[in-house]
């Protein structure tokens, strides 16, 4: 009777067979593994496409618009979406915060030229490898002061894109002739203007207009005219428009809580629970959590850009980079994606402490209203009101921004 030796080696045929086995089954876990997290987000996906899409009754999918009487999408329409993207920049503690103080002549102008002749100014600005590595990608490291291009994505083309296509589905819920093209210049419009804020009474070469208007927007109005982008987005990787309650001073004639805020939700696989980041001045991650209502309560965690400043190239143009940047933590609640609050502590440095209730949660006799409050270093304490039906409600500061050089 014969027996195999065990410490015989194995042939080559059967050694290469264990390893096919093993490699197949590998990627049998693997494609396992990636079908699982697929269907989890499809389901998560199909099972929010109802509150994350509206249509017309003909069937036309009116992405991103979100027709409640509660909420930050109350407030929405073409004049207040107008406002938070004009006025975007106002909010950096580096600029005045009067609409009336603009110097929109020089803006305009200083712009313009920038646009008219990009390469120029590109060239003045330090060349080509300067512009993309400050705007467009970071082929000179990850440093803030070549940070730009990370708001030109999130903001301008994600953002700023998904609002040109809620502005679309507002004027197509309204029955309005080629919205698309409403939407289209409504954004457009709005996105000048602030570009000619950011510019303010500078005269010389500006790349950040070049960026922004010959790039990374006709991303944004591209990305998000092609509907399959436009659902996903509003379904899978849900971007939310959650900007403040823009209040005006009625004391010193200024604009208090304007700007473009947006939220981007990323279902997580095998649990309800999403991935959370909030950006607009902020670049703040965490976690969101749903509940059975359709209530979310999001908290998150990372750094607030209070103020800016500017460098300036021997051939006379100027970069604007990032200065007072600092911690900050938030909570949101949101209900069907409609932001019902938020609470944002940012410090320690210069400690500031803002708070949005907006209407469906307070109420008086019927009547819906928002507060917006807010108390800091930079721009002291304020309080103000919002209402549905009204694009900027009235407030009051209790003093003017803190004196520093303005840009």
């Amino acid at each position: 009777m014969s027996h195999r030796d065990s410490s015989r080696p194995r042939s080559p045929r059967a050694t290469r067979g264990r390893c096919i086995s093993s490699n197949a089954s590998r990627v049998r876990r693997a494609l396992l593994l990636l079908t699982t997290v697929g269907m989890g987000l499809v389901e998560t996906a199909n099972a929010h496409a109802a509150d994350a899409r509206q249509a017309k009754p003909d069937g036309t999918p009116l992405y991103f618009l979100n027709d409640v009487d509660y909420g930050s999408d109350s407030e929405f329409n073409p004049v207040q979406a107008t406002i938070h993207l004009s006025y975007d920049i106002l909010r950096n503690a580096s600029y005045q915060d009067s609409p009336f103080k603009m110097a929109y002549g020089t803006g305009f102008g200083n712009v313009g030229k920038s646009l008219f002749h990009p390469f120029d100014t590109i060239e003045k600005a330090g060349g080509a490898a300067e512009f993309i590595a400050h705007e467009v990608f970071p082929i000179k490291g990850l440093r803030s002061e070549y940070g730009q291009w990370i708001p030109n994505y999130t903001l301008h083309v994600l953002g700023e894109g998904m609002v040109y296509r809620k502005l679309w589905s507002w004027y197509a819920s309204r029955d309005v002739p080629v919205p698309w093209l409403f939407g289209l210049l409504n954004t457009a419009a709005a996105q000048f203007i602030n570009e000619a804020a950011e510019n303010s009474t500078f005269r010389g070469p500006n790349t950040d207009p070049v960026a922004d208007v010959w790039i990374f927007n006709p991303i944004g109005y591209t990305l998000f005219s092609i509907d399959p982008v436009a659902r996903f987005f509003s379904t899978t990787l849900r971007i939310n428009f959650w900007p403040g309650q823009a209040t005006f001073d009625v004391v010193h004639a200024k604009l208090l809580n304007t700007g473009g805020n947006y939220s981007f939700k990323v279902p997580l696989p095998f649990t309800k629970l999403k991935l959370f980041y909030y950006t607009g001045t902020d670049g703040l991650g965490g976690i969101s959590i749903p509940t059975e209502r359709g209530d979310s309560f999001s908290f998150a965690a990372g750094t607030h850009l209070y103020t800016m400043r500017a460098e300036y190239t021997t051939q006379g143009a100027r970069l604007i980079l990032p200065d007072d940047l600092e911690f900050a933590v938030a909570a949101f609640w949101d209900r069907n994606e409609s932001l019902m609050g938020s609470f944002e502590l940012i410090g320690p440095k210069h400690p500031t402490a803002l708070l949005n209730l907006y209407p469906g949660l307070l109420r008086v006799a019927g009547f819906r209203f928002g507060l917006y409050g807010s108390a800091g270093y930079y721009d002291g304490a304020a309080l103000g009101l919002s209402i549905s039906w009204l694009p900027v409600g009235p407030g009051v500061a209790g003093w003017t921004r803190t004196g520093q050089e303005f840009l």
